[in-house]
């Protein structure tokens, strides 16, 4: 999953002062690196399959983060548990930055899954 496409899928990354789209863009780059740490922990049985799951993540302006949302299925009911789980956990290991704080905002993630990889 490379970082670029999670950076364009934030509100974050096109609006606001430099420091919040700065801020928003480390963010992301750091929910991406965790992410790809959980991607490798992945069951054997979970890395035979390909798709791509949407996941939404609610961040409140006091920097709380609501558990991350299926919006859009892979068609697998088990990349999409995966991909929850993996969005869940690098949530857990990521701090939103104090710049983000007083601002409120929702990002929505492609996870993807590729048998190649």
């Amino acid at each position: 999953m490379p970082p670029e496409s999670i950076a364009t899928a934030s509100p974050l990354a096109e609006s606001g002062t430099p420091d919040v789209r700065e801020a928003g863009k480390s963010y992301l780059f750091a929910l991406a690196r965790e992410m790809r740490q959980g991607k490798r922990m992945l069951p054997d049985a979970v890395a035979r399959y390909a798709g791509t799951s949407e996941i939404r993540i609610a961040i409140a302006s006091d920097g709380s983060v609501a558990p991350p949302q299926l919006l859009k299925s892979s068609g697998n009911p088990e990349l999409d548990q995966a991909a929850l789980a993996m969005v869940g956990a690098a949530l857990q290991r990521t701090s939103v930055p104090a710049s983000l704080l007083g601002n409120a905002f929702d990002l929505v993630l492609p996870i993807s899954f590729d048998s190649t990889e």
